[in-house]
C-alpha cells in the first residue's frame, strides 16, 4: 500500500467508501501497516495537542528536509528507541520524517508560562500577598484568632455571609486536614473572608479569598501576577520555611500560607474544583 493513502487515511483525507473499507481492513489484517498507521496517527494527536497556535518557520522545514537523508540513518546507526523505530519493516522515510519533525516542533514551540517573582520587601500593606503572609505570623503568634470555631464547611460559609461578606465563598474540606474556624477583617468598609486548618501535628493552613473585582481596587495585586492566575496558573513561594500559593478558585483568588508539606498542599489546594 502507498504510504500516501495511509497519510491521507489518518488525515480523513479519503471521500471513497470503498477505498476507506479497503484501507482499514489492510490496516487491522497487516500488523506491518498497523504499525506504520499507529505511528501516524501518535505523531498526528501530539502535534495536535501540543503545537496548537504556531507553526514552524519554512527555512526550518527546509532544512530539516534537506539535513535529514535514509543514507544517514544507514550509515550512523545508533542504538536507541529511534533507531529501532527508523528500522523497523515497511517505516518509510516520510513517516520518519513527520516523527523527527513533529519532535523539533514540539521542543521549538514548548513556552512555559512562568511565574512572575515577588519581592515581599517592595510590597505595601494593602498589597493581598503582603496581607496573607502578615496574618499568618499573627496567627501563629496568637494574636489573630478565629471569631468563629466549626469544623463545618457549611456552618463557615454561613457565618461569612451572615457577617457582611458580600461575594459568594469557597471552603474546601480535605481529609489531610480539619477545619479550624473562620474570621472576617474590614478593608475600607469591605468585609473580607478568612479561615483556618489545621493538621494532626499542629501544621497551619491559613486560606484569604475575595472576589476578583477586588483586587487592585480594594486589595492590591501585581498585575503580572494576578494576569498569572487569571491563566489558570498556581503561583507558590516559599519565604522563611513557609509557602505561600495564589490561585483562582472560580470567581475568587485565594492566598494560602502553610507550614505544612509544601507538595501535599500545592496538590490539594491548586487541583481542587
Amino acid at each position: 500500500m502507498n504510504n500516501d493513502l495511509i497519510t491521507a487515511y489518518v488525515d480523513n483525507e479519503i471521500t471513497d467508501l470503498n477505498q476507506l473499507r479497503n484501507i482499514s481492513y489492510q490496516i487491522q489484517t497487516d500488523k506491518n501497516l498497523k504499525y506504520d498507521y499507529n505511528i501516524q496517527l501518535f505523531c498526528k494527536n501530539i502535534v495536535k495537542e501540543r503545537v496548537k497556535h504556531y507553526q514552524a518557520p519554512d527555512y526550518l522545514k527546509n532544512r530539516i528536509i534537506n539535513q535529514i537523508k535514509p543514507k544517514e540513518i544507514e550509515d550512523k546507526p545508533k542504538e536507541g528507541i529511534l533507531f529501532n523505530l527508523f528500522h523497523k519493516p515497511i517505516f518509510s522515510f516520510a513517516t520518519a520524517l513527520v516523527i523527527v519533525i513533529s519532535i523539533v516542533l514540539i521542543l521549538m514551540n514548548r513556552t512555559e508560562d512562568l511565574p512572575p517573582s515577588v519581592d515581599i520587601s517592595k510590597l505595601n500593606p494593602d498589597n493581598m500577598f503582603y496581607q496573607a503572609i502578615n496574618n499568618y505570623s499573627l496567627i501563629l503568634e496568637g494574636k489573630l484568632k478565629p471569631q468563629y470555631l466549626s469544623d463545618n464547611p457549611n456552618e463557615i460559609l454561613n457565618f461569612f455571609s451572615a457577617n457582611g461578606v458580600k461575594y459568594q465563598t469557597i471552603v474546601p474540606n480535605f481529609k489531610e486536614w480539619r477545619l479550624l474556624g473562620a474570621v472576617i477583617s474590614d478593608d475600607k468598609g469591605n468585609k473580607l473572608a478568612h479561615h483556618v486548618y489545621t493538621g494532626d501535628k499542629n501544621q497551619i493552613i491559613y486560606v484569604f479569598q475575595v472576589d476578583e473585582t477586588y483586587l487592585n481596587n480594594i486589595l492590591a495585586l501585581d498585575p503580572a501576577l494576578l494576569d498569572y492566575l487569571e491563566r489558570g496558573n498556581c503561583f507558590s513561594q516559599e519565604i522563611d520555611g513557609r509557602m505561600i500559593l495564589l490561585y483562582k478558585i472560580e470567581h475568587n483568588i485565594c492566598a494560602v500560607v502553610t507550614n505544612d508539606d509544601f507538595y501535599l498542599v500545592k496538590e490539594n489546594f491548586c487541583n481542587y474544583n
